[in-house]
């Protein structure tokens, strides 16, 4: 059945981040991966 019907994709991606101003490094990436987390640091102290 479904070689014989349309396929239409419904899913949409939006990628949304919120970061404290204490991580750097962190990029969204287009295709939603999470590759970026190793180049993130946290700067000043934490707890």
């Amino acid at each position: 059945m479904a070689r014989d019907l349309p396929y239409v994709s419904l899913w949409h991606g939006v990628n949304v981040a919120v970061t404290s101003r204490r991580v750097a490094g962190f990029a969204v990436a287009a295709d939603e991966n999470l590759a970026s987390l190793r180049h993130v640091t946290l700067a000043g102290g934490g707890r």
